[in-house]
C-alpha cells in the first residue's frame, strides 16, 4: 500500500509521499510551517488573522547596494526618490548600531521566533550588520542571512558563522562573468562574479570548519539571460564544494519576476527552466549531495492569476526597514505608503494594534490586491487561507483540522522561518 502525504499547498489534498520532494513542497520557501504554532493556528481556524501576531522578521539593515540589478524589487521606488543611479552610502538608507540593537531587543520583547538579515539593499553595505547577527543569536532568536555575496570578505563572514546562524544564502544567479555583470547591473570590469565565487567559497569553507551547523545554499533567479547556464552554475556550486571540504547543501532556483505591474518574461523561458533543472540540472545536484529546490510553484504563480482577493497573511511577517518602520510588505520596505508603525516609538504589539496598520491593510483590500507583486512574501499563506475560508463556509473545518494534523507529521524545514 502506497502511503500519502498532505500536499502543504493544498487543503485537505494528499499526493504519493514518493514524490514529496521532486518538486519541492517541503523545501525551505514552504510556508506551511505556521501549523507547528498553535495559537496562530487556532486564530486562523477562526478566521480572526487579523489577531496574528507575527513569526519572524525579514530585518533590512540597509537599502544600499553594491549592485544595479535592471529586476530590482526596489527600483521603481529608488528612481522615485532619486538615489537609482547613485553607488554610494546615503542618509537614512542604514541603521546605527544603538537602532539596530533598540530594535532587535523590541522584535524579541513582542515574541517573535526568528530575524531573518536580508535586503532592501546588501544588508552587509552595513558595517554594523556582523555585530547585530552576533547580538539577535545571543539573545535566543534564531537567525537566517540573505546576501548578494559582493561585500563579504572573509573576516565578516567568520563574524557570521561565530553567530551559529540557522541558515545563510548567497545569490549567483549567473554561470559567467558576462551575465553576472549583466543582471546584477554593473561593469564587468569591476570584477564582482569572481569575487562572489570566492565568497561562495569561503562561506562553504567556514560552514564545514564550524560543524556544518549552519546550513548554506546558494540561490538562482531565472530569466533569459542565465536560462542557458543552469548547469553551468550547478557544475560550478560541486566543484565549490568540493574544494571546500562541503558546506554547500542546496541550490535553490525561482523565477526572476516584474514587482511593479510590468511585462513578466515569456513563459517559454521558465518552461525550458523546468525541464532543465528536471531533466539535467537534479541528476548533477543529487550526485553531489545537494538539495535542489525547483520552486516550481512559483514559475505556476508567474503565469497565473492571483486567485485570493484580500491579503489576510501578512500578519505572519515582520518587515523592518532602516529607518525603523514596519512595512505591510518586504517588497514595499521604504515605501511611505505601505509604512506600519514605527519600533523606534512603539512596541510591536502596538504597531500590529494600530490604526495605521488597519489604514494600509484596508487599502491594499480595497483595490484586491492589484498593487500588489506577484508571488509576494505573504502570497502562498494567502492561497492557503483563501481555501480554509472556503472550507469553512461549506462547514469542512473537520478536513481542515485532519490535513493540519496530518502535515504535522511531515518533516518540515526549520518551523520558525516562513
Amino acid at each position: 500500500m502506497t502511503e500519502f502525504i498532505p500536499i502543504p499547498t493544498i487543503v485537505g489534498a494528499y499526493q504519493k509521499a514518493r514524490f514529496g520532494t521532486q518538486f519541492s513542497l517541503f523545501g525551505p520557501h514552504v510556508q506551511s510551517k505556521w501549523i507547528h504554532h498553535p495559537d496562530r493556528v487556532e486564530k486562523v481556524l477562526e478566521g480572526r488573522y487579523e489577531d496574528v501576531l507575527p513569526i519572524m522578521a525579514e530585518f533590512v539593515p540597509s537599502l544600499d547596494c553594491c549592485f544595479r540589478c535592471p529586476t530590482c524589487s526596489y527600483r521603481k521606488w529608488k528612481e522615485d526618490v532619486g538615489v537609482w543611479d547613485e553607488r554610494k552610502m546615503h542618509p537614512g538608507f542604514n541603521m546605527d548600531r544603538e537602532s539596530m540593537l533598540l530594535y532587535i531587543d523590541r522584535l524579541k520583547q513582542g515574541g517573535l521566533k526568528a530575524l531573518l538579515f536580508t535586503g532592501g539593499g546588501e544588508p552587509f553595505y552595513n558595517p554594523n550588520t556582523p555585530e547585530s547577527i552576533a547580538y539577535a543569536a545571543k539573545l535566543g532568536l534564531r537567525v537566517g542571512v540573505y546576501s548578494n555575496g559582493g561585500m563579504l570578505n572573509e573576516e565578516k563572514i567568520e563574524r557570521v558563522f561565530d553567530a551559529a546562524p540557522v541558515f545563510m544564502r548567497i545569490s549567483l544567479n549567473a554561470g559567467s562573468e558576462e551575465s553576472h555583470a549583466k543582471i546584477h547591473g554593473y561593469d564587468p570590469a569591476q570584477g564582482y562574479f569572481k569575487k562572489v565565487l570566492r565568497n561562495i567559497g569561503l562561506v562553504a569553507k567556514a560552514s564545514a570548519s564550524h560543524g556544518f551547523k549552519t546550513d548554506f545554499g546558494v540561490s538562482v533567479i531565472v530569466n533569459p539571460t542565465n536560462v542557458g547556464e543552469l548547469e553551468t552554475i550547478a557544475r560550478t556550486l560541486v566543484r565549490i564544494k568540493e574544494e571546500n571540504g562541503g558546506g554547500i547543501t542546496y541550490m535553490n532556483v525561482r523565477p526572476t519576476l516584474d514587482y511593479d505591474g510590468g511585462q513578466q518574461f515569456p513563459d517559454e523561458v521558465f518552461e525550458s527552466a523546468e525541464r532543465t533543472l528536471e531533466e539535467k540540472v537534479r541528476r548533477i545536484t543529487e550526485a553531489a549531495d545537494m538539495d535542489l529546490y525547483n520552486l516550481t510553484y512559483k514559475f505556476k504563480d508567474v503565469m497565473s492569476s492571483r486567485e485570493y482577493k484580500h491579503c489576510i497573511a501578512s500578519s505572519f511577517f515582520a518587515e523592518l526597514g532602516p529607518d525603523g518602520n514596519l512595512y505591510l510588505c518586504c517588497e514595499k520596505v521604504g515605501n511611505p505608503e505601505y509604512a506600519i508603525g514605527s519600533l523606534k516609538e512603539q512596541t510591536l504589539e502596538e504597531v500590529w494594534q494600530g490604526k495605521r496598520r488597519k489604514e494600509v491593510i484596508d487599502s491594499v483590500n480595497s483595490g484586491h490586491c492589484s498593487s500588489c507583486p506577484p508571488s509576494c512574501k505573504p502570497h502562498q499563506l494567502n492561497k492557503v487561507f483563501d481555501q480554509i475560508d472556503a472550507l469553512r463556509r461549506l462547514g469542512r473545518m473537520d478536513l481542515v483540522r485532519d490535513w493540519i494534523e496530518d502535515l504535522k507529521k511531515v518533516k518540515l524545514w526549520d518551523v520558525d522561518f516562513l
